[in-house]
């Protein structure tokens, strides 16, 4: 993956177009997320990561509840199995969509922590894949933890690179990522919009 791979809109965007934003855990996805959200919300679906959505099912509502639920191998499968069931849902329910997090981020997760990979062998399949890096340190928002991140990065590049047929593009790690990330959806959703008049 390189920052510098070049984005040519396809003609499938005229049937709708399918985003997510990936990477590890505190790499600034969701901060992401919510600036193209507060620029093209009248253009797409925004998706919120199902991981956010679905952890309070499972009793985890800090950085601290996570422990409880990683040692209990049944319940954490239970978990991966309810987090890609809601990912599914809502992405089925447009045809343009920005989703926080994608079904092969929740694979890299299932990965990391030995969880049985998912029963549904059908590739996901997104137009275009932001993909934020794992870089040191990283931010603790008092929700996600931070092991593991390097990992999961490693991961999710191998199952990303195996199984995504889309457009990748890797972002900076500085501010210019919400500029890039910006111009770069802002021109597809409006190719997407003149297709779909046509």
């Amino acid at each position: 993956m390189s920052s510098n791979t070049l984005i040519s809109p396809a003609s499938k965007c005229s049937n709708g177009l399918r985003i997510a934003i990936d990477g590890a855990q505190s790499t600034g996805k969701t901060t992401l997320f919510n600036h193209l959200r507060q620029q093209f919300a009248d253009l797409a679906t925004f998706i919120p990561e199902a991981s956010r959505t679905v952890a309070e099912r499972f009793g985890v509502h800090t950085m601290g509840d996570w422990p409880r639920l990683l040692a209990d191998a049944q319940q954490l499968q239970r978990f991966f199995e309810a987090e890609e069931s809601w990912q599914k849902t809502a992405e089925s329910q447009s045809s343009t969509f920005i989703a926080d997090s994608s079904l092969h981020l929740i694979q890299a997760y299932r990965q990391y922590f030995g969880a049985a990979a998912r029963s549904d062998a059908t590739k996901p399949r997104y137009d275009l894949i932001l993909y934020c890096p794992a870089t040191t340190g990283g931010v603790g928002d008092n929700f996600r933890f931070l092991q593991g991140r390097a990992d999961i990065d490693r991961i999710c590049r191998g199952i990303l690179s195996r199984d995504h047929d889309g457009q990748l593009l890797e972002l900076p790690v500085n501010l210019s990522r919400l500029s890039q990330a910006e111009h770069l959806v802002g021109d597809l959703l409006r190719l997407r919009g003149k297709d779909s008049r046509r």
